[in-house]
């Protein structure tokens, strides 16, 4: 992954932008969100488990994306304080 984030350098400021505000897709949050109950209320198959942790390496992949994205955008002298909004 860390070759993947260093080749965010390489980007436009556009396309860092597009980076920076990346989110996953409404279908995996809600699915995630679907597990994480399941989860609670009667516990995962192993099938439903390995989803879980593919979603939130995919989710974590996303934050890492956003966060390097906004750093580089900083570097830059762009003002990311827009980031910083939760939506």
């Amino acid at each position: 992954m860390g070759d993947r984030l260093n080749q965010l350098a390489l980007l436009t400021d556009e396309e860092l932008w597009n980076a920076a505000t990346s989110q996953a897709s409404e279908d995996d949050n809600n699915l995630m969100q679907e597990l994480l109950e399941k989860q609670q209320q009667t516990g995962l198959t192993p099938e439903e488990t390995e989803q879980v942790q593919v979603l939130s390496r995919h989710f974590n992949h996303i934050m890492m994306v956003r966060a390097k994205a906004a750093a580089l955008l900083s570097e830059r002298g762009h003002d990311i304080s827009s980031l910083a909004v939760v939506s």
